[in-house]
């Protein structure tokens, strides 16, 4: 019970990242970056939008917390938000967190297109580099491992969770995994002690 009321104040502080990314974007300093992230959804429409001059103002001005409000509150597609994403992460200036990966996921699941839930799942996972990472993005991994009914995603999901110890989570992971039709494979179970 305690993990979980842990787990719950690590999401509402991960959360919060979210409010100081709209803070932030009200600042002086960022007002320019919001004026041309307006026009976002129409660049990204165009077929030559890679070649958009804007496009290179805003990455040099780009921080992860400013794509992470970015990705969440425009109207993106799917395919346009993947393609930034994607396109933003091979600009030097740029290194995407586990924030990015979060609000990338989150925009992709309140979509009802097609998307590529299963690829984005474990790339949020792998940008997990400690247990607090995991535990503050655990619900919407559940959820998108749940929609793409992706035994993958369950698989990488439950062996992050072993490297970092969490066995409560995983016997919760298992929980969900046995009211489901989802089958693991061997790798996974293997050295997880019941």
């Amino acid at each position: 019970m305690t993990t979980m009321r842990y787990a719950y104040t690590v999401q509402r502080a991960f959360s919060s990242a979210y409010a100081t990314a709209a803070a932030t974007a009200a600042s002086p300093s960022t007002r320019n970056i919001l004026k041309l992230s307006a026009d976002l959804p129409y660049i990204l429409s165009r077929p030559d939008w890679r070649n958009n001059l804007s496009l290179d103002r805003l990455a040099k001005s780009l921080t992860p917390t400013l794509l992470s409000h970015l990705l969440l509150s425009l109207p993106l597609k799917p395919s346009a938000a993947v393609a930034f994403f994607d396109w933003i992460g091979h600009q030097p200036s740029f290194q995407h967190t586990v924030t990015t990966h979060a609000a990338l996921l989150r925009s992709l699941l309140r979509s009802t297109l097609p998307s590529p839930l299963e690829k984005f799942a474990i790339s949020t996972i792998r940008s997990c580099h400690c247990r607090d990472e995991l535990l503050a993005v655990l619900d919407l991994l559940l959820l998108a491992a749940e929609r793409s009914c992706s035994i993958r995603c369950f698989n990488n999901l439950l062996m992050a969770l072993r490297t970092f110890s969490m066995i409560d989570e995983m016997e919760s992971v298992f929980e969900i995994i046995s009211k489901g039709k989802c089958v693991l494979q061997t790798i996974t179970t293997c050295g997880i002690e019941p």
